[in-house]
């Protein structure tokens, strides 16, 4: 057994991909880590931070994390609407980064797929295009088994 709170095992993951969505259902980047956990009873520290670009005036860009154990169907970890993090703008296009992390706890030791998933938000001047990574900018990610 090991000591609550100590680090397992810590596993990372980039992405400079530039991709692009116009859906405003949330789409996959290609920004993802997969962990398999060695306990059930652990907790998973997940983390992203990924540069983000939009396109029209007052556009928002949400992003969120996807999780997929042992290859289901991925299911949204952040709020259905907006995700785990958003960025907007007034005039104009806008680049911005967005990061997040928190707790996950699976309840599993099989291999789990987390993904960012983003979507632009219809502000006022139509719903725009929300660019992943605008022009190579890498993106980040990590997930940390963490002992309970």
């Amino acid at each position: 057994a090991m000591p609550s709170g100590h680090v397992i095992q810590t596993v990372d993951g980039t992405d400079g991909t530039q991709t692009t969505s116009s859906s405003t259902s949330f789409t996959a980047s290609n920004l993802s880590v997969t962990i398999t956990p060695k306990f059930s009873t652990s907790k998973i520290l997940v983390g992203y931070h990924m540069t983000t670009y939009g396109t029209i005036n007052q556009e928002h860009l949400k992003l969120t994390v996807y999780r997929s154990i042992g290859g289901a169907t991925a299911t949204n970890l952040g709020d259905s609407g907006w995700g785990f993090s958003s960025a907007s703008n007034g005039t104009g296009a806008s680049m911005n980064s967005q990061s997040n992390t928190f707790h996950d706890s699976p309840n599993t030791t099989s291999s789990i797929t987390y993904t960012v998933y983003g979507a632009p938000h219809d502000g006022g001047s139509g719903t725009g295009t929300l660019y992943f990574n605008i022009n190579g900018a890498r993106g980040q990610m990590f997930a940390m088994e963490i002992a309970q």
